[in-house]
């Protein structure tokens, strides 16, 4: 048997050079814990609901559903090792259970001589160094893969788990085992056995990311995209399209769009996973450095850790070495440090090594949103506005860190008269003061105090605008009429970006394939835009155009056989200075007659006040199968010496009260109609909502013979809503009342009116 080191008497046993880091992540992630809780709100809202909760016009389709589940169990699995930390038992029980792990006293009478000498060995080099620690042996249940560790076992008592290694280790090579076991003394003195279980089950996650997030994210995306090339393709032979040309098409898009899209969507999980968890795995390696600086201070050699980590296998492949870094920093790396640690620059390093892994994360963070912003390269996005967006994000981390940061700072300047006081807290005896390096701790200080400088002075410059090239200034167009919509036939000129016309609009009986089902029709419209802008811009039409009528209901875009839709026609790119025109197809109910067709420029973030709005205006009639009817729109409105139809008279005035029942919350105002003009069945006039409610501006609507009335305000008021539509009913009294929606949004109400 080796003779063991030399070591420093207890009483001379110094303290920790680095301080309580994993304690440190604990606190920043319990005052951030309401985030967490926010994350996982959305993506389980997104899970079992199709939408965030965030943005009521998103939805999510089954297979877009899915991949958030990852992230769940990522945050879940972070948030119960956090827990744990508040009730050791639990871990306590559960590994004694495990692993079988028995006081050596109560070890069965068959236990073999040999094994009892040793352990009474090891026990008096464990009382020595830490009187307080409870030695248990690994004598049933799991093998221990660890020769030794430490656990809690309350809030205040620790034990130390011993395998038959060790004890193997000790009779062949006492010196090593030494090591071993005062590395996971200093665990017990520093008070990691308690925190640094938080990610056992993060740990048991991210051995099976690649497995999750193949059945969560891979699978579900390659499904949606076959779904999609499989239905597209039905539709293009439905309408005897070539077929050598159909393949080609869709080969070309699964090469350049589908592997590249499912590329960056693994890309967006791997960096995200990997933000997530890079905190607390720094704050995991420096208290396995700290610990190995005991060793290396305790036994006055660096031979001893040499021999330590030299027990330690080396991993198999590299998927191993990737896990094995979640709690142990590389064997080559903790040697480097650790010898350098005695100087001042080693130790300014060592000490800078857990600020630096919030530097780490911002790079993960980068790396995620550059994930996503590359996916909206296809859709005309410029690669300065992605460098731009990512320097912004940049900044607001940097904002951020402050409050982190000067919390660290002043940890930093304080660790050396504190660290004996927090010693004393877990091992009841307190370390000898060693002559602390101070230039060491106060450089590292002052360095992050420099990056906290940066930080506040970046939230007191004015908030960052958007690069060049993200939006239009002015994303949308207004008609100079009163209710600030174009018409069918007029053409609306939307910034630096397009020139749309929307030229006509038919209510047909099938779309050139199906039949309409019962009580509807095909609304098709015809449209043409021009790219104005100096660069390829995308035209998704499904997500740009928008039809719905006057109750806030949304229709969604068909596939029409004889022209496709523009986005289709140019592969949803259109060349700056290009022109593209098509038809936008959307089955309705032949009992509407009144829509409304609003673009938006910037459909990735969707904001109801900025859109560009045609009123259409249909015939409820249809003709017989494949013979169109052209709206009326375009003709002129009949003379009143032609009408045959009398429509009820409006005052010039009215007055009432309206009523948001949103969340039945039931907020009253007063509300006036004033300004009145009324030609045949067409209203338009302005109407005045007084505080607390909001939507001031002018309105258009008509008047029915039946003594129905409907109309839209436009909001000039900054109140930030792109319409409000009220329906309702004249009474025989001259009275009118109804509901009132806002489009875009969940809010309404109702209303009621009398002439003044």
């Amino acid at each position: 048997m080796a003779t063991s080191f030399t070591h420093a008497k207890p009483s001379e046993q110094r303290s920790s050079v680095l301080p309580p880091w994993l304690w440190f992540w604990l606190a920043i992630y319990i005052i951030g814990v309401s985030s967490v809780f926010d994350r996982v709100k959305v993506n389980l809202l997104i899970l079992f609901t199709g939408n965030d909760g965030i943005n009521s016009s998103i939805r999510y389709s089954a297979f877009e559903r899915v991949p958030g589940v990852v992230e769940i169990l990522l945050d879940f699995a972070l948030f119960t090792g956090v827990l744990t930390v508040f009730l050791p038992w639990i871990r306590t029980v559960f590994l004694q259970r495990k692993y079988g792990l028995t006081e050596p006293q109560f070890l069965p009478p068959g236990t073999p001589q040999q094994t009892l000498q040793t352990l009474s060995g090891v026990s008096g080099f464990v009382r020595e160094h830490a009187p307080g620690l409870i030695l248990t042996y690994n004598a049933g249940g799991k093998i221990l893969s660890d020769k030794a560790f430490v656990y809690p076992i309350g809030y205040r008592k620790a034990g130390l788990a011993l395998s038959g290694r060790l004890l193997a280790l000790w009779n062949r090579d006492q010196q090593a085992a030494e090591a071993i076991l005062l590395h996971e003394i200093e665990h017990f003195r520093h008070g990691d056995m308690l925190v640094i279980g938080a990610g056992s089950l993060l740990e048991t996650i991210i051995r099976r990311w690649f497995l999750l997030t193949a059945v969560f994210v891979i699978i579900p995306l390659v499904i949606s995209l076959l779904i999609e090339h499989i239905t597209s393709f039905q539709e293009e032979m439905g309408i005897a399209a070539d077929l050598p040309t159909i393949i080609s098409f869709h080969v070309r898009q699964v090469f350049t769009m589908d592997i590249p899209f499912i590329v960056l969507i693994l890309s967006q999980s791997f960096f995200w996973a990997a933000s997530l968890f890079t905190i607390v795995v720094m704050a995991i390696w420096c208290t396995e450095i700290n610990a190995d600086r005991f060793v290396v201070d305790t036994t006055q050699s660096t031979q001893a850790l040499e021999k330590a980590t030299d027990q330690h296998a080396a991993p198999t492949s590299w998927r191993r070495w990737l896990l094995s870094g979640v709690y142990h920093p590389p064997i080559a790396l903790r040697r480097w440090l650790v010898l350098r640690s005695e100087g001042t620059k080693g130790l300014t390093l060592l000490l800078l090594l857990f600020p630096a892994a919030w530097f780490i994360r911002l790079f993960f963070l980068s790396g995620w949103a550059l994930s996503q912003y590359l996916v909206f390269l296809y859709t005309g996005t410029s690669a300065g506005y992605i460098v731009g967006e990512l320097g912004i994000d940049a900044e607001y981390f940097l904002e951020a860190l402050v409050p982190v940061w000067i919390a660290m700072a002043v940890l930093i300047v304080l660790w050396p008269m504190l660290r004996r006081y927090w010693e004393s807290i877990f091992a009841h005896a307190a370390g000898r003061r060693a002559n602390a390096n101070y230039p060491a701790y106060l450089s590292s200080t002052g360095f992050v105090i420099f990056v906290c400088m940066i930080g506040l002075i970046l939230s007191l410059l004015p908030a960052p605008t958007e690069p060049a090239g993200a939006t239009p200034i002015i994303p949308y167009s207004r008609s100079s009429g009163p209710s600030g919509h174009f018409q069918v036939g007029e053409t609306a000129t939307i910034s630096n970006a397009w020139i749309i016309a929307v030229h006509d609009a038919q209510v047909k009986p099938d779309n050139g394939l199906f039949p309409a089902s019962s009580g509807h029709a095909f609304l098709a419209i015809d449209v043409s835009l021009k790219n104005i802008s100096t660069q390829t811009s995308n035209l998704a039409s499904d997500f740009q155009f928008t039809l719905q009528d006057l109750h806030g209901v949304r229709y969604d875009e068909t596939y029409i056989a004889a022209t496709p839709p523009p986005a289709v026609a140019q592969d949803g790119n259109v060349p700056a200075g290009a022109t593209v025109q098509g038809q936008l197809n959307y089955e309705i109910p032949i009992s509407i007659t009144q829509f409304t067709l609003s673009f938006e420029v910037d459909w990735k973030n969707p904001d109801p006040s900025k859109v560009t709005i045609w009123d259409i205006k249909v015939n409820p009639a249809v003709a017989p199968t494949g013979t169109p009817v052209t709206t009326p729109t375009l003709a002129p409105t009949p003379s009143a010496s032609t009408s045959t139809t009398v429509y009820p008279t409006l005052q010039q005035a009215y007055q009432g009260t309206l009523v948001n029942t949103t969340d039945n919350s039931n907020t009253s105002a007063t509300a006036t109609l004033s300004s009145i003009v009324q030609v045949n069945g067409d209203i338009s006039g302005n109407m005045t909502i007084q505080v607390p409610l909001a939507g001031s501006g002018p309105f258009t609507g008509t008047v029915s013979s039946n003594g129905a009335i409907q109309f839209t305000v436009i909001p000039t008021d900054n109140s930030g809503y792109a319409a409000i539509v009220f329906m309702g009913t004249i009474h025989q009294d001259g009275s009118m009342s109804g509901t009132y929606t806002l489009p875009g949004t969940n809010q309404g109400g109702t209303w009621q009116f009398k002439p003044i």
